[in-house]
Formats: C-alpha cells, structure tokens, sequence
C-alpha cells in the first residue's frame, strides 16, 4: 500500500487509542446489555478467481467458490476499526484469529486490559470488572477476550434468550459488511488481479473510504436503522442506473 494510502488507512481504520474514545465505544454496547464490549468480530469473504493454477482448492472454502478472507472487526455504530491481512478462503476463522493484531496486540495494551467497568451478579449486586471484550461466533476458539452464545442451552431459559441476544448484537459485523459491499460493489465482482496483495489494498481502501462516509452520513445502531440505510442505498443505486439510461428511448440514429 503506498504511505499515503497507509497513513489514510491507519488514520481512519483504528481502534480507540484513548481512554474517553474507549469509553465512549464500550458504552455503545452497554447500552445495549453488554458492559465491557468493544466491538464485534467476524470474516467476511471477496471472490477471487487470480488464484494461480493448482491453488484453487487452498482458495475454495465454506463459500463454494474461490475467496480471500478478511478478519473484521467493527463497532456498534458500523465503524471498521481492524481488518487482517489477506488470507485464502479455504483458512477457518480460528487460523484467521492468529492473524489478527486487533486481538493479539492491541487488545494485550494497558488502555484495554486495565479498563474497568460495571456487571451484575446472582445476587444483582454491581461488580467491577477490568478488561474489554469483543462478541465473536462459535469458531474463533476459546479466549478470555472473545464472547459468544452458549452451546447447548436447550429450547427455553435464560441462556438461549441471552444467546439469541448477544446473536443479535454481533450482527454488527455482517451489517458493516453489508453496506460496504452495498456501496462499493466492485467487492461482488469476480476479482482476476493475480497478486493477493492488491485485493487487500482494494478492500481496504475500501473500509477507509466506508468510514469517511459513515462519519459524514452515521448510520443509526439497530435493525430498523440499517434497512432504512440500505433502502437509501438501494434508491441511489436506481437512481444512478435510470441515469445512465436516461437515452434509451431516444430515437435510434443509423450508423
């Protein structure tokens, strides 16, 4: 990535990097029912058919057809704060974890580890915990900083509606991949560019530019907030494509 496009990219794609910045992300999920959370984790999948011949299996994973791999993660309000480097599609979500300097750097800093905040316990007494945490699904492997849903809860009780919440609330991730490829719709196309390194340097320029629109046009936190936003995008989109045929009736001129 050339060091401007680098600069922008660490500029824009970030992590809280003070106190009050953190505080105001944990917050956001706090508010929700979840004291202590920073963000949401989860891949998301670009097609790729530069692969080189023989490769195309290693590239072939869960979604049947050639991939690159990206560990994302994100905050309640859709701002991508991490992405991974590039990795083939056939890698699972715990070898993409490895790859992820979120969670094994930034995540392993003071700032993260020594903050407090709030829970509740059996009794609904108020207990100070220290250290954030991000939401996750079940194949990202066991770790202190990684929350998912119970398995096994059976068909009622109290760990199934917390499961099927804390399910709820990690649909951040899907919903940023969503308007993101929404709105930059060449991450659907069938990418051919032999070198995996540019598709990284496309996602993420990207993810940059996805960022310095949501700070322009923020996207309200909620299900009902992200389909009003993906209708607007949706309008934009039809109004682009009756644009470009503004001349189809017209009368045809003989060549």
């Amino acid at each position: 990535m050339p060091w401007m496009m680098k600069n922008k990219y660490d500029e824009t794609v970030r992590a809280p990097r003070t106190r009050d910045e953190l505080a105001a992300t944990v917050h956001e999920y706090e508010e929700v029912g979840f004291p202590g959370c920073c963000g949401s984790v989860d891949g998301t999948h670009v097609a790729w058919y530069g692969f080189r011949a023989g490769q195309r299996s290693d590239c072939t994973g869960k979604e049947g057809y050639p991939t690159i791999v990206f560990g994302v993660t994100v905050d309640h309000k859709y701002k991508i704060m991490h992405v991974t480097r590039a990795l083939s599609g056939s890698t699972n979500d715990s070898l993409v974890m490895l790859e992820d300097e979120f969670h094994s750097q930034t995540m392993a800093r003071d700032l993260y580890q020594n903050f407090e905040f709030d829970m509740y316990d059996a009794y609904g007494q108020k207990v100070k915990q220290k250290g954030v945490y991000t939401l996750r699904d079940g194949g990202y492997g066991a770790a202190r900083n990684l929350i998912c849903s119970f398995k096994n809860c059976g068909v009622t009780g109290p760990k199934l509606e917390w499961s099927r919440w804390l399910g709820s609330i990690r649909k951040d991730s899907e919903c940023t991949f969503g308007i993101m490829k929404e709105r930059f719709q060449v991450l659907y196309t069938r990418l051919k560019r032999r070198n995996a390194n540019d598709i990284e340097r496309l996602f993420k320029v990207c993810a940059v530019l996805h960022n310095m629109v949501l700070a322009y046009d923020p996207v309200g936190a909620g299900p009902r907030d992200f389909e009003m936003h993906m209708r607007h995008l949706h309008a934009e989109r039809e109004l682009d494509d009756r644009a470009d045929l503004s001349s189809e009736d017209a009368p045809r001129l003989s060549v």
